[in-house]
């Protein structure tokens, strides 16, 4: 998975992301990127990050860390504000997939599995906005939507093909 974006939205209100706070997930080796021309993989935090703080902060690149935002960050985001990434554990990312025109989020687990409690209010959300999604749990991938969208999922996972772009 990439951190990259395309373009940084503006909130609706602030014209700012939500605040990341004491969160770093995003550079703790939950998420797959390049950052100066070093390539971070699952499991192998940025080596910039310390103790959960960016050591280059006023220094970082623009693309990824200047530009990424999680699901929950991203101006504008309606998610609640549970769903930040260090109080539930979970890496919500929203518009950087799509399955026949509509947008799919993904949940990445950062730590901690999604609880019934997130999947029940992420279910509910997806039916309502008819946004897929895709999470994982125990190291497994599954999706929820369409009938369809799960086994597109299940197959590509199947033969080790990437979920999302």
């Amino acid at each position: 998975m990439t951190l990259r974006m395309a373009n940084r939205i503006t909130d609706k209100a602030q014209g700012r992301p939500r605040p990341c706070g004491d969160c770093s997930l995003c550079c703790e080796g939950w998420l797959k990127t390049r950052v100066l021309d070093i390539q971070i993989d699952v499991g192998k935090p940025c080596p910039h990050c310390s103790e959960h703080r960016c050591m280059i902060h006023k220094e970082r690149p623009n693309d990824p860390c200047r530009i990424f935002f999680c699901g929950w960050a991203t101006p504008g985001s309606r998610l609640p504000e549970w769903l930040h990434p260090g109080k539930c554990g979970v890496i919500v990312l929203t518009d950087r997939s799509s399955w026949r025109g509509r947008p799919v989020d993904v949940l990445v687990s950062a730590g901690k599995n999604p609880d019934e409690h997130l999947l029940e209010w992420y279910r509910q959300y997806s039916i309502n906005n008819l946004r897929p999604f895709i999470y994982q749990h125990e190291g497994l991938w599954y999706g929820f939507g369409p009938v369809e969208f799960q086994h597109e999922i299940a197959a590509k996972a199947h033969r080790g093909e990437a979920l999302w772009t």
